[in-house]
C-alpha cells in the first residue's frame, strides 16, 4: 500500500484553479509535493498559504521551520473559483533528464496500441414502466441466478401494488432461466 501511495504522490499533479489543495502534500507545482526533511508541524491549504498577491510567509514558517521560503519569491498564483483539477503526469518534472525520453520511448507503441482499441460508448436505453389498461393487471417479476430467488409484483391499472411475492428455487444455469422460473 506504501508503494501505491509513493507512485500517487510522484505521478499525481494538481493544476491550480481555487487552491483548496494541500501545500506540503499535493503535487501543484509539478515538481512532487513540497514535504520538508522535516515534516511539518500542520497542513495548510495553498489557498490560505497564498494571500492574493503575496506568499504568507508567517504561516508557511509556522507550519514548517525549517522550509526555504526562498524557494516560493518568484513563485505565483491566479486563484480563481474553478475547480482544481488533478492529472495524471508520466514522470515528475524535476526528474525528466534526457536518459528518461529513450526510457519512455516503449509508451509510444504501447499508446498506439491502446488508441486502436478505443471503444465506442455503449447506449443506454431508458426502460419505462407503463401501467396496464383499465381493467387489467400487470405482473413484473425479477429472478436471480446467483442466489436462486424470484420476486414479482402485481400491480393494477393505477399502478398500485395488487400483491407482491418472493421465493426461493433451485435453478443452476443462467439468468433468463432465473427469470423463467420467476414467471412461474
Amino acid at each position: 500500500m506504501v508503494a501505491v501511495k509513493e507512485l500517487l504522490e510522484q505521478h499525481l499533479c494538481v493544476r491550480v484553479r481555487e487552491g483548496k489543495v494541500f501545500f506540503w502534500f499535493d503535487n501543484w507545482t509539478g515538481y512532487g509535493p513540497l514535504t520538508c526533511s522535516t515534516p511539518p508541524q500542520f497542513d495548510i491549504l495553498l489557498n490560505q498559504a497564498w494571500r492574493g498577491n503575496s506568499w504568507d510567509v508567517d504561516l508557511i514558517h509556522a507550519s514548517c521551520l525549517s522550509f526555504n521560503l526562498g524557494w516560493l519569491s518568484d513563485k505565483s498564483l491566479n486563484l480563481s473559483y474553478e475547480k482544481d483539477i488533478f492529472s495524471w503526469i508520466l514522470l515528475p518534472l524535476l526528474k525528466f533528464k534526457v536518459r528518461h525520453a529513450t526510457s519512455i520511448s516503449w509508451l509510444q507503441s504501447d499508446l498506439i496500441h491502446c488508441l486502436h482499441q478505443i471503444q465506442q460508448p455503449k447506449i443506454h436505453h431508458v426502460v419505462n414502466w407503463n401501467k396496464p389498461p383499465k381493467g387489467f393487471y400487470k405482473l413484473n417479476t425479477d429472478g436471480a441466478c446467483k442466489s436462486s430467488s424470484g420476486r414479482g409484483l402485481i400491480r393494477e391499472h393505477q399502478g398500485n401494488v395488487h400483491s407482491a411475492f418472493s421465493s426461493w428455487y433451485s435453478v443452476n444455469g443462467t439468468s433468463l432461466k432465473a427469470e423463467a422460473f420467476a414467471l412461474l
